[in-house]
């Protein structure tokens, strides 16, 4: 009987292939945990620019909604006394109405009493 000999090259080529294959699957594991561990970092970054720029936009809100209720407070006591100021025009108009009406009652008895003189 013939003795069948194994051979050694095929058996070192799966080996050395399989190694390569664990290496390189070691390699993208690593890579792949790096990418992530930069994703989350990068992540936490942007929630924290984004609070704080939503904060930001909450503090320039409340201070817009301040003035305009200072504005609108102004705007409300301005009318106010603007409609009192025309009362007193209108009441010194009245007032002025009423004067100018006894001259004109006084001038005409006035005329009266001159022409009951003259009669």
């Amino acid at each position: 009987m013939k003795k069948r000999e194994i051979p050694v090259m095929n058996v070192g080529i799966s080996l050395i292939i399989l190694i390569f294959m664990n290496i390189c699957l070691a390699a993208f594991a690593v890579l792949s945990l790096e990418n992530a561990v930069s994703d989350y970092s990068l992540s936490k970054k942007t929630a924290k620019h984004t609070t704080q720029y939503y904060e930001a936009v909450n503090n320039v809100q409340e201070q817009l909604a301040k003035k305009n209720q200072e504005l609108r407070e102004k705007a409300e006591t301005k009318t106010t006394e603007a409609k009192s100021s025309q009362k007193k025009a209108e009441i010194k108009t009245a007032e002025t109405k009423s004067t100018e009406k006894k001259i004109k009652v006084k001038t005409v008895k006035n005329m009266q009493k001159q022409s009951q003189k003259d009669i």
